[in-house]
């Protein structure tokens, strides 16, 4: 029995010993390129070195950081072409507790398109006014890269609440009428009246 033994170890370690050269001598179906290999004394015939490779898959490195960034927004832009310029035909918003708005038109000045509206002081009916308001046309940005504000214009004397009746084709001016009968121009380039 014990000669049994003895005889199968035998077996063993020359198995193991010529497994280890197939091995070393043959790619490995984990081994991902040969530095990935052990060296290990044989303690067999010719005393050499048998190289083996290591068990398991390999992956690719990567390298590691401990910084956490977080990507930061970027503020696109998406302009939209300049409007025609005309009489808008919808009522104006009157939400404004400072100025009632009869009217309103669009207009293009030195590439800017703008709103006018035509009203007057909620407070004083008889102090007409028109009312620049810029047109977005890129809505993409927020209102901190738009730096225009609207801009008021009180008619120097008092006529009464004022409707936009036109555009001039000069493309500097639109024309209006008081609530006494008064008509007139307002250029939006200079933001003046003229009677």
């Amino acid at each position: 029995m014990r000669k049994n033994i003895v005889t199968i170890a035998a077996i063993v370690l020359i198995l193991a010993v010529a497994g280890g050269v197939i091995v070393a001598n043959s790619t490995h179906i984990f081994a991902a390129k040969p530095a990935n290999t052990t060296a290990v004394q044989n303690s067999g015939a010719g005393n050499g070195i048998i190289t083996t490779p290591k068990m398991g898959p390999t992956f690719p490195s990567y390298p590691t950081s401990n910084k956490h960034t977080t990507p930061v927004p970027t503020v696109g832009t998406c302009p939209q072409p300049l409007p025609q310029p005309g009489l808008i035909q919808l009522a104006p918003p009157n939400s404004d507790p400072t100025y009632y708005f009869n009217n309103e038109a669009l207009v293009v000045f030195n590439g800017n398109a703008w709103y006018l509206l035509g009203g007057n002081l909620q407070s004083n009916s008889h102090q007409g006014v028109i009312v620049m308001e810029p047109f977005i046309t890129d809505p993409c940005k927020t209102t901190s890269q738009s730096a225009a504000e609207n801009i008021v214009r009180a008619m120097p004397t008092l006529h009464g609440s004022i409707v936009i009746t036109g555009l001039t084709k000069s493309g500097t001016s639109v024309t209006f009428r008081s609530s006494d009968g008064t008509t007139g121009y307002f250029n939006y380039g200079t933001q003046t009246f003229t009677p």
